[in-house]
């Protein structure tokens, strides 16, 4: 069911009794046909609206679908929180969201789920620039487990997390001194273990986790130390194992962090913005490598129009079970600022 259902959600604005609140809608496309968009965050029990942002949805392989979110409740108190909703596997309507106990003051939760249905999530919970990294999960069709802090990083720790094919849970998150990265790792049913990696030194970008098929999972982070030159370095963890010291990738002139991708067979490919040294305009660029291989030479995706631009423009890729790679991104026209698309066949 989870393969032939898909479930897309976003944030907006409403009109919450004469003031704009900020919402979590939800969309469903069952069967081949997209459902009408529906607040998932709203709460009758409150005299105004509760505020939702930064949502997340996974859909486990039977299509139950969680969403999640930092939550507010304007109406009585400023303190942000994680909320949950749930759809049932072979339906359209959400269940009536729930808090997550214990998650006060959390922001920006990162979901997955595992092959079995558990869903995993993290958070950053913000406390006068101060910042715990939090955890807590949810067997398919259950309950949320209790709040389980990890760490302690300091401020923006940006966690990120990672569901390997067999089952474990991956999180990396940034420290605000040297040494820079923390990792985590949780096999189903066990508890989190936590490990602290050198960061390599030099302005750090957050990490970023991609998992192959045989279960290993690699962490990524940009790193520059204040020339045109960044580089990518990774850490490496296997199953049941030890993660690998951080080592280069590749490097190059990055307007934001890469973003890489790895197919069933194992190919990687990343894509990144940069910008042209001469005209000034900036250019999306991908690269890859197989097994065993280096990474092969810089290939333009595209060019900027004849105005040079400026900005984030947020490459992102993912790759179908076939292997084709898409890639899509965010650029200005000259007018407007539109999304384009790249394809790559496997």
């Amino acid at each position: 069911m989870g393969r032939r259902k898909a479930v897309v959600v976003w944030r907006a604005t409403i009109d919450a009794g004469g003031v704009e609140a900020w919402v979590v809608f939800a969309a469903t496309r069952l069967r081949g046909h997209w459902s009408r968009a529906e607040n998932i965050s709203a709460e009758k029990r409150w005299r105004s609206e509760p505020e939702g942002s930064d949502p997340q949805v996974a859909i486990t392989r039977r299509g139950e679908a969680v969403a999640m979110w930092t939550a507010g409740d304007e109406g009585h108190s400023t303190t942000s929180f994680i909320r949950s909703a749930t759809q049932a596997r072979g339906g359209r309507s959400w269940a009536a969201p729930i808090g997550i106990r214990g998650s006060i003051e959390g922001q920006e939760p990162q979901l997955g789920v595992t092959p079995r249905g558990e869903a995993v999530a993290i958070w950053h919970a913000f406390y006068n620039e101060e910042s715990g990294v939090e955890v807590a999960s949810r067997p398919e069709g259950g309950k949320w487990s209790r709040v389980e802090r990890l760490s302690n990083p300091g401020a923006f720790p940006d966690p990120r997390i990672a569901i390997t094919p067999k089952g474990e849970a991956v999180a990396a998150w940034e420290l605000d001194e040297d040494p820079r990265l923390q990792v985590a790792t949780r096999k189903a049913g066990a508890r989190w273990k936590v490990q602290t990696l050198a960061g390599g030194g030099g302005d750090f970008v957050g990490p970023q986790i991609v998992t192959e098929p045989g279960g290993k999972a690699t962490v990524f982070w940009n790193r520059s130390r204040g020339s045109d030159e960044d580089e990518v370095l990774a850490a490496t963890h296997f199953p049941g194992g030890t993660w690998t010291e951080p080592a280069s990738l590749f490097g190059g002139g990055f307007e934001e962090r890469p973003e890489i991708a790895v197919t069933r067979s194992g190919e990687w490919i990343a894509v990144w913005a940069t910008r042209n040294p001469v005209s000034g305009e900036s250019i999306i660029q991908s690269s890859s490598h197989d097994r065993g291989q280096p990474w092969g030479p810089p290939v333009n995706l595209t060019s900027s129009p004849p105005a040079p631009l400026f900005g984030a423009f947020e490459p992102r890729i993912a790759i179908a079970p076939s292997g084709e790679a898409f890639a899509v991104w965010r650029c200005y026209d000259g007018a407007n600022w539109v999304i384009q698309a790249a394809t790559r066949t496997p």
